[in-house]
């Protein structure tokens, strides 16, 4: 999956999540009702 800002905060809203962690070499982790959560998938990368 390619990672755009838009696609991004389409799931952020979608998930009903507060705000996302993003980190090179992890998956997105959004925070849901005060709980990380990690959204299992691609890791991201710096390409």
């Amino acid at each position: 999956m390619t990672f755009t800002p838009n696609t991004v905060f389409a799931a952020v809203e979608k998930a009903g999540a507060s705000d996302v962690h993003i980190a090179v070499g992890s998956p997105l982790i959004f925070r849901i009702e005060g709980v990380l959560t990690p959204q299992g998938g691609a890791s991201l990368s710096k390409t």
